[in-house]
């Protein structure tokens, strides 16, 4: 599988990391601010999950979006 993530979509180029790294920045950054007391609600988690999921005005999806999903549902999944 990494073979196929890394050398055929080229899913380690540096700017991709980055950008998904900033990405989940920018998430965290928004809980940290409107929930400012860790651990973050199961009910703000599932509420950004469903921003998350849903498509905008033009109908598309935030960039990197999936990942952020798979970030914030690991941690809503975790006792």
């Amino acid at each position: 599988m990494n073979y196929e993530l890394y050398t055929i979509l080229n899913l380690n180029i540096q700017s991709i990391q980055e950008n998904t790294k900033v990405a989940l920045d920018a998430i965290i950054e928004v809980l940290n601010k409107n929930l400012p007391n860790r651990p973050w609600s199961k009910e703000a988690l599932k509420k950004k999950l469903e921003e998350l999921t849903s498509k905008d005005e033009e109908g598309k999806y935030s960039p990197y979006c999936q990942y952020i999903v798979w970030y914030l549902s690991k941690i809503l999944n975790n006792p």
